[in-house]
Formats: C-alpha cells, structure tokens, sequence
C-alpha cells in the first residue's frame, strides 16, 4: 500500500511512475485544499481610530495599507462599528441585509442571550432566507446629533466631530473646507426648542485644489436671534434666508445645525483616524450629503438601537451586550451570514477587553 504523506511527497522519485502520479495529485491536494467557509473567530478592534479588516476569502484578518482603494477586505471592525467595503467606505461592491432577528427582544430577553443559545437561530438561516433585493451599501445619513455631547448641564460642543464641507455655490467652484463645533452657549432654560443661545465653529478654508488654510474660528451670537447663518469665508453671520446662496451653514436656538443644501453645500464625514489640523484637503470625499452626515450602512453601528449589533448597558453596568442579529454579507456572487456574540475578550470582560467582538460566520451560497 502506498502511504501518501509528506515523507511520499519528498521521496516521490524513488516509486515507480503510476505512483509517483498519485503521489503528486495528493500533494497538490494539500497544498490547494480549499479556504474553510465558516467559523467563529475574535478580532482585536480595540482601537479608537484604526480599524481592523477581515476577508472571507481569507478566512481571518488581512493586513491593508489602502482601505478605500483595496478590495483585499470585505468588512472594518473598530470598537463598536462594524464596515462592509463598499459606497462611500470602500473600493469594494461589499453588500449586506439585516435580518434583524432580534430587532422586537426586550432588554431582558438580549440580556439573557448567550452564543450557545442563540447558535440553533443562526444555523437555520440558510440560502432560502436571502432576499431578492434589499441588499445595500455603505452610504450617507443625516447625523442630528454627533457635534455635541449632553450634560446634565446642558449641551458641550464634541470637537472630535469633524466634517469636509463642500460650500454652497456662492463661494465659487473649488470652495470646501473642514469644520467643527468648538463651543456652545446654552440658556439657563436649557429648553430643547429655545436653549442655545451662541455657538462657535472652528473651520479651515480651502480655495486652491488639495490646500487648507490655516484654523480660523467664528462664534455666532444666538441672544437676539433665532437663527443665523454663516459665509466661512468672511466669518460674517448673515440671515439665512432660502435660496441664498452667501452663507454655507445655519444655526437655531432649537439646537439644529444645518448646511446650505439648496445651493449645493454637502457634507462628508472625517474618520476617527483624520486629525482637523493635519489634513491637507476637503475636496476628496468620495460623495457629499445634502446634510450634516454620517456614514450609515446595512449593519447598524447605533449602541442604543435593538436592530443594531449592540447594545449599551442594559443591566446598569457600563457593558456592551450583544443583541445577536443576524446578518446577510455579500460578496460578489457569495453570500454569508453573520452573528457577533461578543464584544469582550475571551480572557475576561473589563474595560481592557472591550473591543474584541467575536464574529461566527457561514457562506450560505
């Protein structure tokens, strides 16, 4: 009997010709055997700025130098977001539906999943749950929220939230710049439709194709006005009058922010990983929202929403728990689902384990 192992596949000219055939058909075999299709696998997202990307063809994380000209990855994971490679966050086609299984469990029932309990849901979705249509990508959505942080005390301005504004026309062709919410004033109110009564706005202009200037600031004086607007270029506050097209973002007292969408102002997002006093231009975004934005996709990165991947302290204690949702990636012609059952790292559950979700996986086509 002929044994066809490694010590075969070095010795291989020592047997006779029909033997040596075979010998090279099972060492082409083990050196081709397929990538495996499923699994269960923890990934290091820990990180506040960088995301950490998996492929299925590979079976586990792959290193990218490129995220949005690379199609070596089909998914980003960082803290609690999680990316599918494609529309505005990728060179990718990546497509995902939610299933949103768990969408209607109340904070009781997601408190008492567990993977093992959760596993037979995720085993019976198969090729038959995959819809016709519905399948989307990564995109815009309007973002109400990100430029500030509640308090007790009423509303602090969340610098870290910076977007590539791409100005209203008014300015001329060429007109962008970064800005963000460096300050705000609230009444003592604190009325959520009548509170804010100043606001100012850090912005780097940009009027030459991929240079920003230097940070400028204006502080808009909301005391005696409901609502103002601002031209960035000449810092002057202006009625914000509809169809003008001289000031590119508008402020109320009713805490809203909005940028001068009617004459083609639009905005994009800055990645956790963009510093607002080092990047050099506004104008590559890869789309502009008709909105203050945010990147929104098929796989909900909301801590506080029952059809997303998480949720945020339900038991009183700080934790993520995940709601085990199930969700449909596709991959040129491939489709896999997807359950995260965890957020912490197998080695225990305090802070410095948080960020290491655990993915199960399966191609289902």
């Amino acid at each position: 009997m002929l044994m066809l192992n490694q010590t075969a596949c070095r010795t291989r000219a020592a047997v006779p010709a029909l033997a040596v055939l075979l010998v090279l058909a099972a060492c082409a075999s083990e050196t081709t055997a397929p990538v495996p299709q499923s699994g269960e696998l923890e990934i290091d997202a820990s990180s506040n700025t960088a995301f950490t990307y998996f492929s299925f063809a590979s079976n586990g994380v792959v290193q990218v130098t490129s995220p949005t000209t690379s199609t070596a990855w089909d998914m980003a994971f960082r803290r609690y977001t999680v990316r599918l490679n494609g529309g505005v966050a990728g060179a990718g086609s990546v497509t995902g539906f939610n299933l949103a299984n768990n969408a209607a469990a109340t904070n009781d029932e997601v408190l008492a999943f567990t993977p093992e309990n959760q596993k037979p849901a995720f085993d019976a979705v198969s090729a038959a749950d995959i819809p016709s249509s519905g399948f989307t990508s990564e995109g815009l959505a309007p973002d109400y929220t990100g430029w500030f942080r509640p308090t007790a005390t009423g509303l602090l301005p969340n610098p870290a939230a910076v977007w590539k504004l791409r100005r209203a026309s008014g300015a001329g062709a060429g007109a962008y710049a970064v800005i963000r919410v460096e300050a705000i004033v609230n009444d003592p109110s604190l009325s959520p439709t009548d509170g804010m009564r100043g606001i100012t706005f850090g912005y780097r202009l940009q009027t030459t194709p991929g240079t920003l200037g230097a940070a400028q600031s204006v502080a808009v004086d909301l005391s005696t006005l409901t609502e103002a607007g601002v031209n960035l270029a000449s810092g002057a506050v202006v009625t914000p009058t509809a169809g003008d097209c001289s000031w590119d973002v508008k402020v109320t007292r009713a805490y809203t922010f909005e940028i001068n969408a009617g004459c083609q102002a639009g905005t994009f997002p800055f990645d956790a990983s963009e510093i607002f006093d080092a990047v050099t231009g506004a104008d590559d975004a890869p789309e502009y929202g008709a909105f203050v934005a945010l990147v929104s996709g098929p796989i909900p990165n909301s801590i506080t929403s029952h059809s997303g991947v998480f949720l945020y302290s339900l038991a009183g204690d700080n934790r993520l728990s995940p709601t085990f949702n199930i969700f449909l990636v596709r991959v040129g012609t491939s489709v896999y689902k997807l359950q995260v059952v965890s957020y912490y790292s197998a080695t225990g559950t305090t802070v410095g384990e948080a960020g290491h979700p655990t993915i199960r996986y399966e191609k289902i086509q």
